[in-house]
């Protein structure tokens, strides 16, 4: 017989990265970058228009990511800095709620920003005192709704 405890949600953390644009200033970057196609400037203006998102953040300048369209490349800093951002959340949670790491029996991950194998919490494994037995579940390929 199981005697697991209920699921709790005892403390949220955020890990945001460095660099912050307001929805205007993304709009204006998008612009200049499509000003060569004026369709698709003009609907991707329509789509940030209307995204009710005020504040973006990204891991690099917005000038990186103009000049590096590789998807290898940046999938690469995705990597690197989705382990560094959801290590340091998890540290700021497991902190907050006041507890170890060696309590918490399940680790649930979602991204629809990139996609690594294996996914983020094979790496906070390692980096925190999870037990062996701390279960893993990656919610991938579900886009934004995996947040829900």
């Amino acid at each position: 017989m199981s005697h697991a405890l209920p699921a709790a949600l005892l403390h949220t953390a955020i890990a945001l990265p460095p660099y912050a644009y307001s929805q205007a200033e993304v709009r204006e970057v998008v612009r200049a970058w499509l000003a060569d196609d004026p369709e698709r400037a003009a609907k991707a203006d329509a789509v940030l228009a209307h995204a009710q998102i005020e504040r973006r953040y990204t891991v690099r300048p917005a000038e990186w990511y103009l000049a590096h369209t590789s998807l290898t490349e940046r999938n690469a800093v995705y990597r690197e800095e989705m382990i560094r951002l959801c290590e340091q959340a998890a540290r700021d949670a497991l902190a907050g709620a006041g507890v170890a790491a060696e309590s918490v029996g399940l680790i649930v991950s979602t991204s629809c920003t990139g996609l690594m194998i294996p996914s983020v919490e094979a790496y906070l494994m390692n980096r925190l005192p999870f037990r062996a037995e701390t279960r893993r579940q990656p919610l991938t390929a579900l886009g934004c709704a995996g947040g829900a």
